[in-house]
C-alpha cells in the first residue's frame, strides 16, 4: 500500500498524526540529502542555414505529471512531452515563437495550457492533442494560473493587460487593463515591457496581478476592488499563503512587503538592501526570497517578523525559491548550483552537482526548480540542458491516508 503525503497550501508537507489505525512500512525519500543526476538531455534544433545543432535556451520550468512524463518548453517554441527519466520524446507540438513561461497541468481534465511570446495559448491533452487555440498578439513572458474548477485561466500580457479567457474554447471573457507605470509616460524603449509577473488566485478566487509598482486585485468578473502602491516595481510573481490570509511582494529595490490580500493592506515591509528578480517560496506560513547579491531573508507570515537572513555568496536571478516535500527551500544561484537551506534557520543543507563528464557540457542550471512527492527533481538551463535527479530512497513507519 503506498501512502501520500499531502500537502497544505503553504506546499510544506503535512502528514496526518492518526494513532489510532496501526502504521505501515512505506516508503519516501530523503530530502536533506544531495540529489544525484538520473539522467540529462540536451534540447537542440538543427539549422539547415549553418548545417549544423543550436541548443535550445530552456527558460520554462519543466514540468512533470506522475506516470505520464515531463513537459519541457523551448526557445524554439516546441512544447516536448519527455518520459520521467528524460530518456526519450513521445510528442512535440509547435506554436509560433519562443515559450518562456512554465506550463500550467490541467489535473482534473487531463490536459497543459501553454502560452508563447507572441500572445499564443493553447490546450492540449495528455497526448499532445490540440483543444483549443487563441492568439492576441501581445507576449506572454509569465506562467498561466486557473481557477479551481480549471474551467477558467488568466494570464498577464506585455503592455500591460489581464487576461480572463474560458479554458474549454479560450474565449475571452475579460480584459483588464493594469496601472501605468511611470517609464511609459516617459516613453522608455522598454515602456510596453510589463508585467513580468503571472497573476496569483486567492482562497476565494480573486486575481491579484502586479506591475509597475503597483499590485491590483480583481473580482471574478474583471471588476477591480483594490490596489496597492509598492516601494519600487516589481518583476517577480508574489506569493500567497492561504493559511494567515497574507501576500508576498518582492520589489527590484529590495523591500519586501507583506500585505492582507483581502483587504488589499501593507502589514510590514522588509529590506534586504539588494535587486529582487525571484518569486518568494513558502512553507509552514513562512516565507523565504532572495536578491542578486546573494541576501535570502525568511519571513514568519504569522508572527510578522524575520525568521533569519543568510548569505549564500551568490545571487538569485529570475525564477523562484520552492521546497521540498520536507519543507525546506531549494533555489538556484548564480554559481549555477541548486542550494537546499533548512526551513527552521537556513542553515545550508546541499549544493547540487551537475559534472557527469560529458564533452562541451554547460553544467550551469538557470531558472526554477520542480521537486515531485516520488523522489526527483528537474531543473533546466539557458544552454539546453535538462537534468533530472533522484534523492535517497528511505523506509519509514507511516499511518494510512484516511479521509
Amino acid at each position: 500500500m503506498t501512502v501520500s503525503n499531502k500537502l497544505d497550501s503553504c506546499q510544506r508537507t503535512n502528514p496526518k498524526l492518526l494513532s489510532d489505525y496501526n502504521s505501515i512500512l512505506a516508503l519516501s525519500y530523503n530530502y536533506r540529502t544531495e540529489p544525484m543526476v538520473e539522467n540529462v538531455s540536451h534540447v537542440q534544433h538543427y539549422s539547415k542555414k549553418l548545417d549544423m545543432k543550436i541548443s535550445v535556451p530552456i527558460s520554462a520550468t519543466p514540468v512533470c505529471i506522475s506516470n505520464i512524463g515531463v513537459i519541457i518548453c523551448g526557445s524554439d517554441g516546441f512544447i516536448n512531452m519527455y518520459s520521467e527519466d528524460l530518456s526519450d520524446i513521445k510528442w512535440r507540438h509547435r506554436l509560433n515563437s519562443r515559450i518562456y513561461a512554465t506550463p500550467t497541468v490541467l489535473f482534473k481534465k487531463k490536459q497543459i495550457i501553454v502560452g508563447d511570446v507572441d500572445g499564443t495559448v493553447v490546450v492540449l491533452d495528455y497526448e499532445g492533442k490540440r483543444i483549443s487555440r487563441i492568439a492576441n498578439g501581445k507576449c506572454i513572458y509569465n506562467n498561466i494560473v486557473t481557477n479551481e474548477e480549471e474551467t477558467i485561466a488568466y494570464f498577464n500580457t506585455f503592455e500591460r493587460k489581464l487576461y480572463c479567457v474560458s479554458i474549454d474554447k479560450l474565449d475571452v471573457l475579460w480584459v483588464a487593463n493594469l496601472p501605468t507605470p511611470w517609464f511609459k509616460t516617459q516613453e522608455s524603449f522598454a515602456a510596453n515591457r510589463d508585467p513580468y509577473a503571472a497573476p496569483v488566485i486567492t482562497d476565494q478566487g480573486t486575481i491579484l496581478s502586479a506591475n509597475g509598482n503597483k499590485i491590483s486585485a480583481f473580482t471574478k468578473k474583471g471588476i477591480r476592488v483594490w490596489e496597492i502602491e509598492l516601494p519600487a516595481m516589481i518583476r517577480a510573481t508574489p506569493a500567497l499563503c492561504f493559511r494567515s490570509k497574507r501576500g508576498v511582494a518582492p520589489c527590484v529595490n529590495g523591500k519586501v512587503v507583506v500585505f492582507d490580500y483581502d483587504l488589499g493592506k501593507t502589514l510590514m515591509i522588509e529590506d534586504l538592501q539588494g535587486r529582487i528578480v525571484n518569486s518568494p517560496g513558502l512553507s509552514n506560513m513562512s516565507c523565504c526570497v532572495g536578491d542578486l547579491s546573494g541576501n535570502l531573508l525568511c519571513i514568519d507570515l504569522n508572527e510578522l517578523s524575520a525568521k533569519w537572513r543568510v548569505n549564500v555568496g551568490a545571487g538569485l536571478d529570475h525564477g523562484s525559491v520552492t521546497s521540498t516535500p520536507a519543507g525546506d527551500f531549494v533555489f538556484i544561484t548564480d554559481r549555477g548550483n541548486a542550494i537546499c537551506l533548512s526551513y527552521e534557520d537556513g542553515s545550508f543543507i546541499w549544493e547540487s552537482m551537475q559534472t557527469i563528464g560529458l564533452p562541451n557540457q554547460s553544467t550551469k542550471l538557470n531558472q526554477s526548480l520542480n521537486i515531485t512527492n516520488n523522489g526527483k527533481m528537474y531543473a533546466s538551463s539557458y544552454d539546453g540542458y535538462v537534468y533530472s535527479y533522484i534523492f535517497e530512497e528511505e523506509k519509514y513507519e507511516a499511518y494510512p491516508d484516511y479521509k
